[in-house]
């Protein structure tokens, strides 16, 4: 890491931080979607239970002798029959041999033995709604269905619930396309939240980084030029007021007493020039003094 240059490690923190964002940007959309299903299923199974409650009423009827069984089970599938949700969601009831005794959008089913029914990939998906009524009284089975207006079979989920005293269940399904085209609308409003933050950090990061590392490398390249005896060249960022405006105010210093030592140095030279100038000078002169006196005699 310590050899790592100043741009790179800014670099390594925008890329972590995107990373993060990212991270935390996926899991909170996964935990939307996984929200927006469990809504659906909690929904259906509230409702599915509603269903199964005029399953109990009509069956006290039966009890106290207000009506035959026939005529209880028979009241029980219109009145289950007819009710719907959202629009276009409704309720069907089969029996502990996968028979179908009652599916409102689809009556051809009805007395049919749909143990053998799949879905498109092969799943015995009413096998599986009857065990697990049997075994856990009710729960949820995902399988592939056909949908209006979809010309492919559409993931769904169904949640089914057992009255045993009649040996039904009756179930009901959401499919997951719905919950998905939620998703999205979410995902969009999430992802451009995302994009915009992550275009802010690296903008940012962007300015930071070219704000930092271009000026020390024009520092590194002044005080290369004041090491190799160029005093003349500019200190930059001086007029800064961080970290680099003090790094550059103590080249300054390094340069101004360059400055100075280069003069004084300067001057001692030329003092000991002329010093030895005049001691030639005098020298001379004596010389010139002592064959004048010799020449006279």
């Amino acid at each position: 890491m310590k050899n790592l240059k100043i741009k790179h490690r800014i670099m390594m923190i925008l890329a972590i931080a995107i990373v993060g964002t990212l991270s935390v940007g996926a899991f909170g959309l996964y935990e939307i979607r996984g929200k927006l299903l469990a809504d659906r299923q909690d929904k259906t199974r509230n409702l599915v239970e509603t269903a199964h409650s005029l399953f109990v009423h009509f069956h006290s009827l039966e009890t106290d002798g207000s009506m035959t069984r026939d005529q209880a089970q028979a009241a029980a599938k219109e009145a289950v029959g007819n009710l719907r949700y959202e629009n276009d969601h409704y309720f069907w009831i089969n029996d502990y041999s996968a028979r179908m005794l009652m599916h409102p959008i689809k009556p051809t089913l009805e007395g049919k033995d749909l143990s053998g029914l799949k879905d498109a990939e092969g799943k015995p998906f009413f096998i599986e709604l009857v065990n697990v009524a049997k075994a856990e009284g009710a729960g949820f089975v995902d399988y592939l269905w056909p949908k209006p207006g979809f010309e492919e079979p559409q993931p769904k989920i169904s949640y089914v619930k057992s009255f045993a005293s009649w040996g039904w269940i009756v179930g009901s399904g959401i499919y997951v396309d719905d919950v998905d085209e939620l998703f999205m609308q979410d995902l969009k409003v999430v992802g451009s939240m995302i994009a915009i933050v992550v275009l802010l950090i690296g903008t940012v990061s962007y300015f930071i980084s070219h704000g930092v590392t271009v000026p020390i490398a024009r520092m590194t390249s002044s005080m290369a030029e004041l090491a190799g005896g160029n005093l003349e060249t500019d200190v930059p960022a001086l007029d800064r007021r961080d970290e680099i405006g003090e790094m550059a105010q103590a080249v300054q210093v390094f340069k101004d007493n360059a400055i100075e030592k280069f003069r004084l140095e300067a001057e001692q030279k030329e003092t000991e020039e002329r010093a030895a100038r005049e001691k030639r000078e005098m020298m001379t002169k004596m010389a010139d003094d002592f064959e004048a006196s010799v020449g006279g005699v």
